[in-house]
């Protein structure tokens, strides 16, 4: 009986981990542009107590300085004294992050609800409430989502080769290839022998990964024939996407019995 490439156990946990890690990357997509969103929708909104609340002109007794530990400029906060309803208050307010802004004695204006004092901003200055500005939430979340996106085409592709071809397991070395000029830079491709190409075929991952060729460097399985194909440790997975690569004078020697089969059925 045919025996899929798609039907090798360690296969279909490969292409499960996949689609596990493109659900993940989705939901946080999705969670962090509606989470920009959030904060885009929130910036617009009319700081009801900047709309309506009391304007009176208040003085700076201090300007203190505060580091989260990370590079970039300190947050500042401004200690004032004003007078409200015939009591004079002391309280403190953030005020950005130019140390040079405020000063001791400095007058600033300042607005507050009529029925709480205690409440007061810096006028034209509404609190921001937002840990980070919209536009990273949002950026980020538009990275993971595409990032998801070529994940689906890949592994969509991937399923495809795998339903229509069977497994070719095929004696393989693993071997690195200088590059450059002078040579200064490493590759490393492995050899397959007698697939997908009749000889020997020259094969470089299409990843990033360092470690990506391992366990291919006596045998190795196959699926597909076309310009891109995949490769696999011995039973099938974790897969690799890989593409041929043309090497000059680089000769590689194999056993005498060519280890070239087609997995027919699962053992």
């Amino acid at each position: 009986m045919s025996f899929r490439a798609l039907d090798a156990a360690a296969t279909r946990r490969s292409i499960r981990r996949r689609i596990i890690a493109i659900v993940v990357a989705l939901v946080v997509g999705l969670a962090a542009v509606t989470w920009g969103i959030a904060i885009w929708r929130a910036a617009r909104q009319v700081d009801p107590i900047q709309a309506n609340g009391v304007r009176i002109t208040a003085t700076v007794t201090d300007v203190r300085l505060a580091t989260s530990g990370q590079s970039g400029p300190p947050s500042v906060s401004i200690v004032i004294t004003f007078t409200a309803g015939g009591e004079t208050r002391v309280g403190t307010v953030d005020a950005g992050r130019d140390a040079n802004a405020y000063h001791s004695g400095d007058s600033v204006d300042i607005v507050y609800p009529a029925a709480d004092p205690s409440r007061f901003e810096l006028a034209g200055k509404p609190p921001d409430s937002s840990p980070l500005p919209w536009f990273v939430a949002a950026g980020f979340g538009v990275v993971v989502l595409t990032l998801a996106a070529y994940g689906i085409r890949r592994t969509s592709w991937a399923v495809h080769v795998l339903r229509r071809s069977p497994w070719v397991v095929v004696q393989s070395r693993v071997v690195e290839v200088p590059f450059g000029t002078p040579s200064r830079f490493v590759t490393r491709v492995v050899v397959l022998r007698g697939a997908p190409d009749d000889g020997q075929t020259f094969a470089a991952p299409v990843a990033w990964r360092s470690h990506a060729l391992a366990g291919m460097e006596a045998e190795a399985w196959v699926a597909g024939s076309d310009r891109r194909f995949l490769i696999a440790p011995a039973g099938g997975g974790p897969l690799l996407r890989a593409k041929r690569v043309k090497l000059t004078n680089v000769g590689i020697a194999f056993d005498d019995d060519i280890l070239h089969s087609r997995l027919d059925a699962e053992g």
